[in-house]
């Protein structure tokens, strides 16, 4: 599977999102933001503000935070979508550690325009 570079990720990453928005708007489908990293610091808190009465019970009381998974059909994107078993939820900082800095202001520079809109603030060399 192929990987992108940093610059193509961060176009993917705003193509996606406008894309998400432009639909909900489009069909008046409800939306509502529940980032990974919100949801992994806070699962029962994200399922609560998002208005859902399911519990993560199960998943915060297993040490690793394994969910099952089933077999699933890609044609891009994570290389992990091939692969089959648990899904481990974890905090995924490395972006902020092993990113170049030039790679992370271009980054920062790409997605600029709607950091703020997905929570995120701008600094230069890594989002905050």
């Amino acid at each position: 599977m192929p990987r992108y570079r940093p610059a193509t990720t961060a176009t993917f990453w705003l193509e996606w999102n406008r894309t998400a928005e432009l639909v909900a708007r489009t069909f008046r489908v409800p939306r509502r933001l529940l980032r990974y990293e919100d949801f992994v610091k806070d699962r029962d808190g994200s399922l609560r503000r998002l208005g859902l009465k399911a519990s993560c019970r199960d998943i915060n009381s297993t040490p690793i935070a394994d969910l099952p998974r089933h077999n699933l059909h890609t044609v891009g994107g994570n290389p992990v979508k091939l692969s089959t078993g648990p899904i481990r939820l974890r905090e995924d900082n490395e972006w902020q550690t092993k990113m170049r800095r030039g790679d992370s202001l271009v980054v920062s520079l790409i997605t600029a325009s709607d950091l703020r809109r997905y929570g995120y603030g701008f600094s230069i060399g890594h989002p905050v």
